[in-house]
C-alpha cells in the first residue's frame, strides 16, 4: 500500500454556515462511506432505450470492470475499511469503518461542529485526497459530512403558495397508476438521517407538517408514516420484492 494520495477533483467544501467545533471527531465511531467510481457515460434524456433495461443488461453497458472494482476494494481494505456493498456494476462502493480508518484512507480535516438548526454533526472542510493506486477510477467519496443539503428557502416558500400543485389524480393520470386504490399496501421511502454517534440520530427528510398539510388540502386521509431504521435484510427482501 502506498502513501502517495492524490487530491480529488471537485471535493473542496467549506465549513457548514455559522459551524462551532465543538471537538474532534472519535477515531474509534464507524463511518459508512459510499465511493463512486468512473464508468462508461451515461444516456441523456434524449437517448434512453425505449424500454426498461435489466439489471445483467445495465451492468454489462454501464458498469466498472470486475478487475478494476477488486482493485478499488483491495486498496481500501489495506487501509481497514470494510467492503459492504458493490452496487450498480460497481460504479459505486459502500465501505465501513473507524473514522481514524477513513482519515487514513480519504485525509479529511474531520471534526464535530454544531450547526444552528441542526445540531451536532460531523462535517469537514478542504479538500478530499485519494490513495494514488486508484485514483484514476475514483469519482467522489461521500458520506463523511453530515451536513443538511436540503434547506428551504424564504424565496422558495412565497413561489410556493403561487402554484398550483398536482394532485394525487394528476399523477395517476401521468404516471399511468396502475388500477387500485393501494389498500393493505405498503410503500417504504428511503431517507436520509443517519445514526451519528452518542445517542444522536440525524432526522430524515421526512416532514410530518408537509404530509399532514398536504392531505388537508387534498381532501385525503393523513397516511401513518413509521420511521425506522434500514437494516441489511430489510434492504435484500426490498430490492427482491420479498
Amino acid at each position: 500500500m502506498s502513501d502517495t494520495h492524490v487530491q480529488l477533483a471537485g471535493s473542496r467544501r467549506p465549513l457548514p454556515h455559522n459551524a462551532i467545533r465543538v471537538r474532534d471527531v472519535d477515531p474509534h465511531a464507524i463511518v459508512d462511506v459510499t465511493v463512486t467510481l468512473k464508468g462508461p457515460g451515461l444516456p441523456a434524456p434524449e437517448q434512453m432505450p425505449d424500454k426498461a433495461l435489466s439489471r445483467e443488461e445495465i451492468v454489462q453497458r454501464f458498469g466498472v470492470p470486475a478487475e478494476t472494482v477488486r482493485k478499488v476494494e483491495g486498496v481500501l481494505r489495506g487501509y481497514g475499511l470494510q467492503v459492504v456493498e458493490v452496487k450498480q456494476g460497481g460504479r459505486s462502493i459502500r465501505v465501513r469503518g473507524t473514522a481514524s480508518a477513513m482519515i487514513a484512507a480519504f485525509k479529511p480535516e474531520l471534526r464535530i461542529y454544531h450547526v444552528p438548526g441542526q445540531g451536532q454533526i460531523r462535517a469537514r472542510h478542504g479538500v478530499l485526497m485519494v490513495p494514488g493506486e486508484i485514483a484514476d477510477v475514483v469519482e467522489g467519496v461521500f458520506g463523511l459530512d453530515q451536513r443538511q443539503m436540503a434547506k428551504r428557502h424564504a424565496q422558495a416558500a412565497a413561489l410556493v403558495r403561487t402554484l398550483v400543485p398536482l394532485t394525487p389524480a394528476d399523477l395517476v393520470k401521468r404516471y399511468h397508476f396502475p388500477d387500485g386504490d393501494g389498500a393493505d399496501r405498503t410503500i417504504a421511502i428511503a431517507e436520509f438521517g443517519q445514526n451519528i454517534g452518542n445517542g444522536q440520530v440525524l432526522p430524515p427528510a421526512y416532514l410530518p407538517s408537509d404530509v399532514s398539510l398536504f392531505c388537508k388540502r387534498q381532501g385525503l386521509p393523513v397516511p401513518v408514516v413509521r420511521l425506522g431504521g434500514v437494516s441489511e435484510s430489510r434492504r435484500h427482501k426490498w430490492a427482491s420484492g420479498a
